[in-house]
């Protein structure tokens, strides 16, 4: 599945995302258009991937790695599409197909099929529905629209500043993981592990200003207020969730996972206060992306990863799990901080 999350980032080319730069100056113009450059990457993926799995290259579950990326990347893209059209019609249609997925998954249980074909087929039909469903209730139709040459070269241009710009973030979230399963032990990284499932946790509040901000964002009347009155908001539900867990954390790390976990909780705290300051990226990042500045916002990440790296080099060997919470939590704060400064410049 992780071969899966990184085909359909490659594979999508940031075509999604790239949809409300061309929301905010052309409206609805180009909806047509984007599902059906969609429809076409996945399948040129899908066919280029069964050639290279017909050519015998020792790839496990290929054939099914293949499909699966396939539909991930048109799921994607019209995730994304629906997203900036409608946000609230789209978190329907997710908590829909998420019920189903789950109770398909339950039904495994209960007759003992499970198996990694079973759930590769439960997943498929997962992505087949949301697909089906976002071009039912979006009124999107994969119908061929003429587009200029000049008209292609911008899209992937924007759409492939985009794919960087996804790459880089989900780099920057995962470095420290990498590193410590180089340079210590499994037992750390787990508890580590731990710290960052938590923390990320507490990123859901501006997680879902972000997904409005998609769709407000493309639009002209975007007014700048309302990053600002989403920002205020996420710190207000941070700062007390951050008293909420500084009072119940513990407890929850030793009901979730046990007592030999409880370490995670000062590292926890640690990686906190870098969360803080990722609000202001959480919160400006569709702006920037709907803004046609994912050139900016790739710059700012670039450091912070390049800060995120050098910094985990030197504190893991020293400090181990906790080196790693503050190489991140340093990160975190330059990449929040870059964002913010620069939003209020411009």
């Amino acid at each position: 599945m992780n071969l899966v999350e990184i085909f359909y980032i490659l594979g999508g080319v940031g075509l999604g995302q790239a949809y409300s730069t061309f929301k905010r100056n052309h409206s609805n113009e180009y909806q047509n258009k984007f599902v059906f450059l969609t429809f076409i990457q996945g399948l040129l993926f899908g066919i280029i991937g069964l050639i290279i799995v017909l050519a015998d290259v020792p790839i496990d579950y290929g054939g099914v790695i293949i499909v699966l990326s396939s539909l991930s990347i048109m799921r994607t893209n019209l995730t994304m599409i629906a997203v900036i059209e409608n946000s609230i019609k789209r978190n329907k249609i997710v908590l829909g197909v998420s019920v189903v997925y789950s109770v398909m998954l339950v039904l495994l249980l209960l007759f003992h099929l499970v198996s990694i074909e079973m759930v590769f087929l439960v997943y498929a039909i997962n992505e087949f529905l949301r697909i089906i469903l976002f071009l039912y209730y979006y009124n999107m139709f994969p119908v061929f629209e003429h587009i200029s040459i000049k008209e292609f070269f911008t899209i992937y241009k924007f759409g492939f500043l985009s794919m960087i710009l996804t790459l880089l973030i989900t780099f920057n979230y995962s470095i420290d993981i990498i590193m410590l399963k180089q340079m210590s032990s499994s037992y750390n990284v787990g508890i580590y592990s731990v710290a960052v499932t938590f923390s990320n946790m507490f990123l859901m509040v501006p997680d879902s200003f972000k997904e409005i901000l998609f769709g407000d964002s493309a639009k002209r009347t975007f007014e700048k207020n309302k990053a600002i009155n989403a920002i205020k908001v996420s710190f207000l539900f941070m700062i007390l969730l951050i008293i909420g867990f500084l009072s119940f954390g513990e407890f929850a790390i030793t009901l979730l996972y046990g007592s030999s976990y409880i370490k995670a909780f000062p590292i926890t705290l640690v990686i906190f206060l870098g969360s803080l300051s990722m609000i202001f990226f959480k919160i400006l990042q569709p702006i920037y992306i709907s803004q046609g500045k994912q050139s900016v916002a790739i710059k700012i990440l670039s450091v912070s990863a390049l800060i995120n790296i050098s910094l985990n080099w030197y504190l893991i060997p020293n400090y181990q799990i906790t080196g790693a919470a503050i190489a991140s939590a340093i990160s975190y704060t330059v990449c929040g901080l870059f964002f913010i400064i620069d939003y209020l410049r411009n």
